[in-house]
Parts: structure tokens; sequence; C-alpha cells
């Protein structure tokens, strides 16, 4: 776990707090709690140790807090459990952690580790002394701005992230307790409500009233999701869950392209009646509104099969006794079925992105879940009403919508949907960056997405967001059929060429049709979907190129967003690894096709350069992706660029790494005819050619030759559906291949000179998607393609794909190898470039 990097942090006086927590007051007739004086005194002499007392005195301090809280019971209904992280590390400075669980629930399952599903509530004692307060530092005396870089400590948070983690919550009350002080903590995913420390040993009505008025909170008062039922082992879903988990020739198919799959088979298993799945939705139309949607049902009876993939990601999430929930999702409240997340947000604070692989309850299938807390400020528009707009088109390889809306509190006094109470009106503490959500992938070793989010910086925005309000975010699910698989399953390098091919015709059509850009095209947004399909009288699986997570897509076409304007903050938040120079830069700038057409490049190479056979050592490939893909240069006016590396690819159009690693893709007789290469290299002189005419505009100061309006053209043709290349008729494909021959980069050896007629020409082919199309095309049907040229992941498997932010005016490395050179400033470069691309 990381710092909470983002976290807004409001500290208010106790009684402030209460009110804003507690929606009671004690009965006036009800003497209040108190602790007892020799408690008070055996307390004081155990925290009278001049300010630093040992992990051993402060496991020792807790036991007797607690001790008393229970036999007292101040929280009634509840019995505290303490758990000391310290066991066997008496030197380590961590809080000890004290849980409340349901007393009927504890007396009966102790155990030696933290059960992090039943805790209600959670007390933490820290280290003693004023300067180990983990909110010292923006009490009342403190200032914000100056203060921007303090971090809630991890040992502080790392307790409330295995509470969030482990149940579903919209918010969690907590204790700190430091020596004789006390604060009540509000956590949710908008920040953190603290209340100011206070002596609860000088007055000891304090801790016994606020026990007391937390035991009398609703569960969904305590911060509990209530639209998450938590399934008990006896119950019919339970039950149903185990049976759908069970390996059965009959249902599981397998999910490899060119299979020929047994027939449907019938329902086997038994009848039980499951709540919610009443609800099943009628078929009609889909409803005008975003809070929900739903399309008809997935399947019948006759057909219950489930792809090998699938089935092994449901069984995974069974395992280990992870708790077991039934959500609601929609107006209509579909029910779902889920256990352990498929994938999660790290972060405590923000959109705590999750996605499950779920049992439908309407229909028994399996379905993907993807629940976030968006900003209720950012008026984009929902990823469920996107998909929504593209029901019914085959032509776009994107997720088929079940159902969506945001999620809806029990309680009549409560707001319309789910949302985060920190206040906006209180004093701020920036922290951490948030982020978008997960990437709809099953399995997988190096997931980029999630570790990404902790770490993406976004540097341009970060005073301008330590001086705002509080974000206030609500609580959103969808829910979709497919379940991909990652794009790292391809089998041959022709099969990775077509899996992005069919990405970027959807790309193409969804921008064509309804005007609108992905906003992260990147390499977990990418997915192998199986399908069935007839083919010669015959049913067998093929894979589509599947675009998914839409939710960051804007309307970049007035024409076609009249319907849905687009009101999306126009700061980058697409995966910094995979965005495209311009974006990285200029991360204020609108999305264009060209930045897209860009990380679709740059997500090609990703996964060309780590399963691919090439000339690059061994050894090699991992410092070349730190490098290439996670390595970016702060300058010290606050903007970032790409590393050198990957400047100097996209400028000089050249792959290669060091002074002498030119990277080539080898074919099966480790020659260097791979397609691939030639496809690499057209694709780079397409985007130098695009920043050599940006750089003669910006800093040459004149007007380039006038590239013409961005007009859109209709792509045609048919999907390639094997996966391995076959003798292809050139008419089946998109238009003639482009005749650009395989030319070296000439090294800039003049002044800079306006851009060349060629180099125009190239520029003006990424402004829409039919130059990239034929492209594709073109090399594509090339006979060459080798069907052995897939190799065993080449990154190390504990490799993690982080961002990392050279400073540019301290000169420092950040771990980079050595030798590095100080990073040019990206006009020198981009003047370089310029000339060259028009010799």
């Amino acid at each position: 776990m990381s710092n909470q990097h983002g976290a807004c942090v409001a500290v208010v006086d106790l009684r402030d707090f209460e009110a804003q927590v507690f929606p009671d007051s004690l009965p006036s007739t009800t003497l209040p709690p108190i602790l007892p004086v020799s408690l008070i005194k055996r307390l004081r002499e155990l925290a009278s140790s001049n300010g630093n007392m040992t992990p051993s005195r402060r496991k020792l301090f807790a036991d007797t807090l607690v001790s008393g809280i229970n036999k007292l019971k101040f929280a009634q209904g509840y019995i505290a459990i303490v758990h000391s992280t310290t066991a066997g590390r008496p030197d380590r400075e961590e809080p000890v952690n004290v849980v409340f669980c349901p007393a009927d629930y504890a007396q009966s399952t102790r155990r030696q580790t933290v059960d992090w599903t039943r805790a209600h509530t959670l007390m933490q004692f820290g280290s003693s002394g004023a300067t180990c307060d983990p909110f010292g530092h923006i009490d009342e005396a403190s200032s914000s701005s100056s203060q921007a870089d303090k971090v809630i400590p991890e040992e502080t948070s790392a307790a409330v992230e295995s509470i969030f983690t482990y149940q579903h919550r919209t918010s969690l009350l907590s204790f700190h307790i430091q020596d004789n002080f006390l604060r009540m903590i509000r956590w949710d995913r908008g920040g953190v409500l603290v209340s100011k420390p206070i002596d609860y040993l000088k007055d000891p009505t304090v801790l016994p009233r606020l026990l007391s008025r937390f035991a009398r909170l609703t569960d969904e008062q305590q911060g509990l999701d209530v639209s998450a039922t938590r399934l008990e082992k006896t119950s019919a879903e339970y039950r149903l869950m185990n049976e759908l988990g069970k390996d059965n020739s009959n249902v599981d198919i397998p999910f490899v392209e060119g299979v020929v799959p047994p027939p449907p088979q019938a329902h086997d298993f038994p009848a039980t009646t499951i709540p919610g799945s009443s609800s099943m939705p009628k078929t009609s139309s889909p409803p005008s509104s975003t809070r929900t949607a739903a399309s008809p049902p997935l399947a019948t009876d006759s057909d219950t099969r489930e792809f090998r993939h699938a089935k092994i990601a449901f069984q995974q999430s069974l395992a280990g006794g992870w708790p077991r929930y039934r959500l609601h999702v929609g107006e209509k409240r579909r029910a779902f079925l889920v256990a352990m997340p498929a994938c999660s947000s790290t972060n405590l604070f923000g959109r705590g992105c999750r996605a499950y692989v779920a049992v439908d309850c309407a229909t028994r299938r399996l379905v993907w879940l993807k629940e976030s807390w968006r900003p209720a400020n950012e008026r984009s528009i929902p990823e469920g009403a996107i998909l929504e707009r593209f029901a019914g088109d085959s032509k776009l390889h994107v997720p088929t919508l079940v159902c969506h809306g945001f999620v809806q509190p029990n309680r009549a006094d409560a707001p319309p949907n789910q949302v985060t109470q920190t206040p906006s009106s209180a004093r701020l503490q920036r922290q951490r960056p948030l982020e978008p959500s997960p990437a709809d992938v099953v399995t997988g070793k190096k997931r980029s997405r999630d570790e990404d989010d902790q770490s993406q910086a976004d540097t341009h925005k970060r005073a301008k967001r330590a001086a705002s309000p509080t974000p206030e975010y609500t609580h959103y699910r969808l829910v979709v059929k497919e379940i991909g698989l990652e794009l790292e399953h391809f089998t041959s390098g022709w099969q990775l060429v077509r899996m992005i091919y069919e990405c970027i015709l959807t790309h193409s059509r969804a921008y064509r049709e309804y005007g609108l850009l992905h906003g992260d095209i990147s390499a977990g947004n990418i997915l192998i979907c199986p399908t069935t399909l007839k083919k010669d009288g015959k049913e067998v699986v093929v894979w589509r190129g599947m675009l998914i997570d839409w939710e960051l897509a804007r309307f970049v076409r007035e024409d076609k967003g009249t319907a849905m304007p687009n009101h999306h903050d126009q700061t980058i938040l697409t995966t910094w690894q995979y965005a495209s120079l311009e974006a990285i830069r200029k991360p204020c700038k609108q999305t264009t096709v060209e930045d897209e057409i860009e990380a679709f490049f740059h997500v090609l190479l990703w996964y060309a350069v780590r399963f691919l056979r090439h000339t690059l050592p061994q050894p090699s490939v991992e410092p070349f992706v730190r490098e290439f893909f996670d390595t970016f240069e702060r300058y010290p006016s606050g903007e970032v660029h790409a590393s050198d590396l990957k400047e100097d690819t996209i400028r000089k159009a050249r792959l290669k790494f060091g002074k002498s690693n030119v990277i080539l893709f080898c074919d099966d007789s480790c020659g260097p005819m791979h397609p691939l290469n030639g496809l690499l290299f057209e694709l780079l002189r397409r985007l130098q050619a695009r920043y050599a005419v940006m750089e003669w505009e910006e800093h040459a100061g004149s007007q380039a030759a006038e590239l013409g309006p961005r007009r859109t053209h209709a792509v045609s043709g048919r999907h390639i559906n094997k996966g391995a290349p076959p003798h292809v008729d050139p008419n089946d494909m998109l238009g003639d291949a482009l005749r650009s021959g395989h030319r070296n980069a000439r090294a800039p050896s003049q002044p800079l000179r306006p851009p060349s007629a060629k180099t125009l020409e190239l520029a003006r082919g990424l402004r829409t998607h039919t130059a990239v199309i034929k492209l594709f095309s073109k090399w594509m049907i090339d006979h060459r393609w080798p069907l052995l040229d897939k190799v065993d992941d080449q990154l190390p498997e504990d490799y993690c794909q982080t961002p990392r932010f050279v400073d540019i005016r301290d000169h420092t490395e950040s771990g980079l190898k050595e030798g590095t050179n100080k990073r040019r400033k990206l006009a020198e470069s981009g003047s370089a470039a310029a000339a060259a691309a028009s010799t």
C-alpha cells in the first residue's frame, strides 16, 4: 500500500463532528456513561512514559482500555477485539488495531488474524507524542496550501483500506487514540472528516458517549452499503454460486479460437428461488434515463454454456473464504451475486473501482459487474449511457449492456443516490490524484491500470486541486454481458495485430457515427472476446478484439453530440504509459484522433516487446519498458514530457534502445522478415510527420501548409476472424495498400525548414482513420506472417508498471540506467524531428 495522496481532510470540533455523524441525541433522562476512576488511573500510569510509549506498552494500554469498554458495555451489542500488528516485531512503530464486531459473531469466532469482513468500526492506538499525530499538521493553526505535500501515514490508513476492501461500504467511522487524546474520524471516498483531539481521560464521558452513540446507529448510518446483502452459507444464493462454480463438461466450452464447442444443453441446476430473480427486464426499447437501463435476457434455459475462461475466473472469486454478496443495480434493483473482485483499486480515496465476475440472478449466467464512485461534479456521461447508445450496432466490438445505474440509499432523508459526505466547506488537504476505472480484464500478473492509478500525478493541476472544494462522489454500477480475456493471451503476432485492428475499426465507427473518442486507449482496455459463429454449417469459437471501458469517452464533434453534450473536464485522464506525446505535454488540450491512433501504436508495441521474438536482448527488455512506457520528465515549469527514448522513437521513426540495439521482430527462422517491422515503421513515419508539422507550427513561427478539413471517411470491408494468416483475397480487405517504402529516417543535418509535401500528406493521414485502416489491411495480408512467433512474457513476473517522474531541475535519475544524459527540452528534439521529416 502506498500513502494516500489526494485525500481531502476536514478538521472540525468534536461537537460539530457529532452533529454531522450522529442523527440523534442521548435521552436527557439517561445518565451519561463514564470511564471508572480506577481505569483512568491505570491508563494514566501507562501513558506517563515521557511521550515515548513503546509498542509493547502501547499494546498493554490498548488491552486495558478495551477490557474496560467490553466489561462496561459502552458499545451495546458489540465486542472489541484487540489485534496487534507488531507481534514478533516489538520495535515496529505501527498502531494497535481494535475491531468492533457484533457480539454474537465475535464471541464464537475469535482468531489471531483480524477478520476485516465483520468489523463495524475500528479503534487505533497510535504512537505517542504530538509529532506522531497523523492529522496534527492540518489542525486549526495549519495552512492547507503550505501542507499540501503531507500525507496520511500508511500505518493509519492501512487498516481502513482493509475494511473497505473486504466489505461493501459507503463510509467508515473510526477512533484514533494517542495516549490520553482521542480523535473520531469518518472515512469515505471523498476524503476524511476528523475531529480535533480531546482529552478523554480529563473528560471521562467523551469516549463512552461516542461508543454508545455509535452502537445506536443503523448499519446504513454506520457506513455499510445496504444495497449489498451479505450471503449466509445456508442461503439459496450461496448454494447457487457453488453449483455454478463446479466444472461441468456439458456447460463449459473451450475458449480457444477455431475450436468446435459442444451443443447447448438445458439447465441442470436445482430449482431455487433467488431474491431479485423476478426482476428480469421486459424486452423493450432502452429507457432514456441514464440512471438505469436494461437489455433483453442474455440467455434462455436452452443455452447455459459458459466459456471456460469465465468459469475459471468465477471459481477463483469463490476461493479463500471471501464474503459473498447480493448486489442490486439500477432502479429496478436487478440482483447479481458476487464474491472476490477480479480486479480492484488499491486506492482508499477517489473512484474506488472494483469489478467482478458475477451471477445474474435473472438468467443464472456469468456477467461482468463494475462499480465505482464517480465525481458528482463530473458532468461526463456514465459509461452505461454510452453503451446504451451503441446497443444494436453489430459493427461495434464493445461490451453489451445488461443494466446500469447510480446506487440508491434506503433512507428517506438521504440524497437520491449514495454520495460521499465529506463537507465541501471545510479546510482541505490534497494528497492523491483520483484514478479512472479499472480495465475490464479477468486475469493477469502485470496489470497496469490499477497500479498506475496510484501514481498518475497530474502535476499540471496539482495547485488548482489543492484550492478546490472537496469532491463529492456518487456510487455507480454497470453490468455487461461479456467477460473478456486479456490481450496477452493472443497466440501469434498476426492475431495480436488483428485484435488491435478490429478495435481501430470500432474506434473509427464510434467517431464517425457517434462523434465519440474513447479517451483511454490502453493495454487494459483492449480485450479478446471469445464468441461463437456459424462457419461452413458448424459452430466455431472465434475471437474478436473488444474495446472496453468507455467511461472517459468524449463527444468531439458537434454534429454528433447534440443529444448528449460533452461536459468533460479537458484534463488528461488517460493511462499515462500509452498516452501520446502531445497528450502528456498538453493534458488540458482536447483529445484528437491522432492522439488515440498513437495510443494504439503504444499498445501494439507494449505487447510485441513482451511476447514476440525480437532482437532486443532479454536483459534489456525490462529497462526498455521502464524507460519507454513508465518514465516521464518533469520540468521546473511543471510541464511533463515523455522520456527521451519515447520522444526519439517517435520523432526519428526509429525503434532502438541504447547505442546499438535496433529492435527488429523475428520470423520463425529468427530472421528480420517479420511483417510487424514494416507495420511499426510505417506507423512511426506517420507519427513522426505529425510532430514535425506541429513543431514547425509551434516553434518556427510560421503557418504550415493547410492540411484540409478533418473529414470522416466511410469504412467498409470484413473483419478477419482467424488466429493465423490464411490465404486472403485482397479484394476482401479495406482499399488498396499504401506503398510507402522502408526508408530509414535520416538524422537532422540542416536548419528547420517547412515540412515537405510528403510529410504533410503523412500527417494528414492520421486525422482520420482511413489511412491507418488501409495500412493495417496492407500488412495483414502479407504472406510472411509467422505462426510460432509468440514467446513467454519477457518481463519479470514481479515487474510493476508504475509511472516514474524525473525532476529535470535536479538532474536526478530516479533509478534510470547509469549514464542517462541530461534530458533535452521538447522544442529542441521537436525541431530536429521537423528537419528530418521534411527531407
